[in-house]
């Protein structure tokens, strides 16, 4: 696609996708709070919505040539923010699991406080390819424990607590390619 072709609005997706991607939080959060099983499709299918705006919001910023440093600093919170949401809800059902689910938290709060450090000091720290098996693995696994049962002759659950391990060693493997990308350019 060429330049002459884009309206504005298609300037604007990217970051639009990312303002869906929060706004749909508060949704997702009053929806997840029932417990009908209709109720637990939906808030997984919203969840799953949102986890895909933010792959697509990435992808058109690059095709479009539209990056922005507010795409920069809201899309990673907004993927914060939604994750965050997610990981509570499955730690309430599921609260043997709320100590993994605690340190995927941490570390997703820990790697998006340290990659804005190294954006406002001008450190550019590239998102990695674990960092995006991590979000991969991660958003499949919440899909999949938000779902809450086996359904439709896919066995979710058990794809979930699979993911869940998964996502736990490739997310701690990423977060310290990450501090280790950060601490070769900082100046301590």
């Amino acid at each position: 696609m060429n330049r002459d072709s884009k309206s504005p609005w298609f300037h604007a997706l990217p970051n639009q996708l990312t303002m869906f991607r929060v706004a749909s939080v508060p949704l997702f959060l009053a929806i997840s709070a029932f417990e009908d099983r209709s109720f637990r499709i939906i808030g997984a299918f919203l969840f799953l919505l949102s986890a895909l705006s933010d792959w697509l919001d990435g992808y058109f910023a690059r095709l479009w040539k539209v990056e922005s440093k507010f795409g920069a600093i809201l899309d990673p919170l907004a993927d914060k923010i939604a994750v965050a949401a997610a990981l509570i809800i499955v730690a309430s059902r599921y609260p043997s699991y709320a100590p993994l689910f605690a340190v995927l938290l941490a570390r997703d709060v820990g790697v998006t406080g340290m990659r804005l450090i190294a954006l406002e000091k001008g450190i550019h720290v590239a998102v990695n390819s674990f960092g995006k098996i991590k979000t991969i693995l991660l958003d499949t696994c919440l899909v999949c424990l938000l779902m809450g049962e086996n359904l439709w002759g896919w066995p979710w659950m058990e794809v979930g607590k699979i993911t869940l391990v998964l996502s736990l060693f490739v997310s701690l493997y990423s977060a310290w390619i990450y501090w280790r990308v950060f601490s070769e350019h900082a100046d301590f």
